[in-house]
């Protein structure tokens, strides 16, 4: 084996920028004439982990609502978490998903997440949701005219600690 020292000025200021207090001393940065490898065994670094676009997928934990006629501040979910949200609309109409604290009366406290509008088209939107521990989610759908159809899916990808959650009996052994 071969010891050949790594000496790199780049190196020693980034060094110096990251850690300001070690450079009190006068000295830079002394490495190490061997190398030596870290090997990363984690599902994450191994790749082993399910790409993100799989772990959103709609799945058997995945729940559906829709609507075909007016309604005002309807429950979606209850469960703190994030979710993976469709929302498709039809017709002349208005829907909004909100956040609004369990228990509470319209409109105290109600945020509104997402809203679309578009009289007399096909839309959607997909987005993330977070539901804090405390609050619900809910939709309203208000038809214009003529009729129209709202359907809301919501996919859990990860619990309200943010510990991504796997498909419905996802297992990757």
């Amino acid at each position: 084996m071969v010891d050949t020292p790594i000496v790199s000025e780049e190196f020693q200021r980034a060094y110096r920028n990251s850690f300001p207090s070690q450079t009190s001393s006068g000295r830079d940065l002394h490495v190490s004439d061997v190398i030596i490898p870290v090997v990363d065994f984690t599902p994450t670094a191994s790749g082993a982990s399910l790409p993100f676009p799989l772990q959103s997928c709609v799945n058997g934990n995945t729940t559906t609502s829709g609507s075909t006629t007016t309604q005002y501040r309807t429950s979606l979910n209850t469960n703190p978490s994030f979710y993976a949200v469709d929302m498709a609309l039809t017709g002349d109409a208005f829907a909004q998903i909100a956040i609004n604290p369990l228990g509470s009366a319209f409109p105290t406290g109600w945020i509104t997440v997402k809203s679309i509008n578009y009289p007399n088209e096909f839309t959607s939107s997909n987005f993330f949701l977070f539901i804090p521990s405390g609050y619900v989610s809910t939709f309203d759908h208000y038809i214009a005219s003529g009729t129209s159809n709202l359907t809301i899916t919501m996919t859990p990808v990860a619990d309200i600690n943010g510990n991504l959650t796997a498909p419905f009996n996802y297992d990757p052994q």
